[in-house]
């Protein structure tokens, strides 16, 4: 297999509004980006994956949700995922913190995230994996892995439940893996064999 690793800096997430700071990279991505590096390397046909840590696990499952046939399988490991976003108001988006397993620390940072990336309603619609997953449709998805820790301070826990078993319902196909320790806890038997 051909392996190429890809970041856009410290922080960023693949949205396509281009007018907001780092923007449009999710588009970059498809028509721009993955298309050149593959004549680059003179890709042979065959099949493409996708996996991401963390923020870029967060990253996979936005490609996974919206650009059909275009990878094979998508594996997305500890994703911080929320059932929420600053679009819901404070108190709505306090009542959520508590109900999940999400830190304070990282509440607060997961707000401000929506707030830098997602300032309008349907920026968030359009890129949260939950909001997605609610109308996916599994005809030319990729398979899709999900691994989370019991005990991540992310919370991501209670929102990659949510993942699942809407993506299910919807005849998705996804592993779901979950661990029992912290933020990135891989089971990474599993994941080399989802990656074959």
């Amino acid at each position: 297999p051909t392996v190429v690793s890809m970041s856009f800096g410290e922080q960023w997430v693949l949205t396509e509004n281009p007018d907001e700071k780092n923007g449009g990279l999710y588009t970059q991505l498809i028509e721009q980006i993955i298309p050149t590096l593959e004549k680059k390397l003179a890709y042979p046909k065959g099949k493409r994956m996708l996996a991401g840590i963390s923020m870029g696990g967060f990253n996979t499952l936005v490609v996974a949700m919206k650009s059909k046939h275009f990878f094979h399988k998508a594996a997305a490991l500890c994703a911080p995922l929320y059932n929420g976003s600053h679009h819901d108001g404070l108190l709505l988006s306090t009542q959520k913190f508590f109900k999940s397993d999400t830190s304070l620390k990282r509440a607060a940072m997961l707000w401000g995230f929506s707030q830098r990336y997602y300032p309008q309603l349907k920026d968030w619609q359009n890129n949260d994996p939950l909001a997605l997953s609610a109308s996916f449709d599994p005809r030319g998805a990729p398979e899709i892995y999900l691994s989370c820790g019991q005990n991540d301070d992310w919370g991501c826990m209670q929102s990659s439940q949510i993942l699942v078993d809407s993506i299910k319902k919807n005849s998705g196909n996804i592993q779901w893996v979950p661990r029992p320790g912290g933020h990135c806890d891989i089971d990474h038997r599993s994941l080399a064999l989802f990656l074959q």
